[in-house]
């Protein structure tokens, strides 16, 4: 009969579940009663910390079990896309004087994709333009020009600023160009402008204009999915040493900044894309798939080892804002030669 007394403290009974063969007992960290977690010793808590007020409104949770095997890789999404009102705002020169009734002497030129009848229209053309003769100012001539082409967003201008919101939450778009011409005089007699030099622009010129990058909202926020947080253990079997009783994640952030090898030699550009975890094969020069997202992670070894707990709580997103607050969704990656079952509870 074994001596269930066979721990060094020999102040409990000892049920024969150590983790490891001859591992010493003196101190595990452990979840313990009345909601705290703390550092014991046989029946002695050394030190303890009270969680009972860790709490966050959600609104929807799930909770699965996956049995990963040897070298496979799975997906955590997340229970949300942060769905929210596209915007894209842009400005131009920053030099040019703003005068009275601006608005009613402009041209603005768009190239824009955009989706129409459950198609994704690439580069199409929009031409816009203001007349101070019959009260048309410029937001009303791209609000005008955009519904012509079933393109459902909103301009709207103020003084240096082209604003450009989605009409629904999800609706996507994007505006790759856009070009400003201000109407002078040559072209109207009753235009403010004339073909002077105005703050060393000369006004019968067009010139792009640059997108407010730090005011973009996207369609959708996370687009390979996120959650609030997520709570997951780690069960290994047996037979398994405790040195290999660990497993790794990722957590998806995208965009993606990353050093992009050029040809075969040693240089390197810092480049962004987009990561689609549903893209299989290769991407392209704005988007990386999955296999070239986690090839990158793993050559650059960018993974978390977890043993058998991890849990990341985020805060919730402030509505109409591209500040992520959320945790994106994750790869979970066994690289052990046995399988590894995992638990987890995503919480939105």
């Amino acid at each position: 009969m074994p001596d269930v007394f066979n721990n060094p403290s020999r102040d409990y009974v000892d049920p024969g579940l150590a983790p490891c063969v001859g591992a010493s007992d003196s101190y595990k960290f452990e979840f313990l009663p009345k909601e705290e977690v703390g550092v014991t010793s046989g029946s002695e808590v050394k030190i303890s910390m009270d969680i009972s007020d860790v709490e966050n409104n959600i609104t929807e949770w799930q909770h699965k079990t996956h049995q990963i095997a040897s070298g496979e890789v799975i997906y955590i999404p997340g229970l949300t896309k942060g769905i929210d009102n596209r915007r894209q705002v842009f400005t131009y020169y920053n030099d040019v004087s703003i005068v009275a009734n601006q608005e009613y002497f402009m041209e603005v030129d768009l190239s824009i994709n955009y989706y129409y009848n459950f198609r994704y229209n690439t580069d199409a053309s929009i031409d816009a333009s203001s007349n101070y003769a019959t009260n048309v100012d410029i937001d009303d001539a791209l609000n005008v020009a955009l519904g012509a082409k079933n393109i459902t967003i909103t301009a709207s201008y103020d003084p240096s600023n082209f604003t450009f919101t989605g009409d629904t939450e999800g609706y996507d778009f994007t505006i790759t160009k856009a070009q400003l011409t201000l109407i002078d005089a040559s072209l109207d007699s009753s235009s403010p402008f004339d073909a002077s030099i105005v703050g060393g622009v000369r006004q019968d010129q067009s010139f792009a204009m640059t997108e407010l990058t730090n005011s973009r909202i996207l369609a959708s926020k996370y687009p390979n999915g996120a959650m609030l947080g997520i709570i997951m253990k780690a069960i290994y079997p047996s037979t398994a040493d405790c040195t290999d009783q660990w497993i790794y994640t990722k957590n998806v952030k995208s965009p993606f900044t990353f050093y992009d090898q050029i040809g075969d030699t040693s240089v390197a550009n810092l480049t962004t894309k987009d990561v689609d975890v549903g893209m299989n094969g290769a991407g392209n020069s704005t988007t990386m798939s999955a296999a070239e997202y986690l090839d990158y992670v793993n050559t650059k070894d960018l993974w978390n080892k977890v043993g058998n707990f991890f849990g990341w709580i985020g805060a919730e997103d402030t509505d109409d804002s591209a500040v992520k607050n959320q945790v994106g969704g994750m790869y979970v990656f066994n690289p052990q030669t046995f399988p590894v079952q995992i638990e987890y509870m995503a919480i939105e």
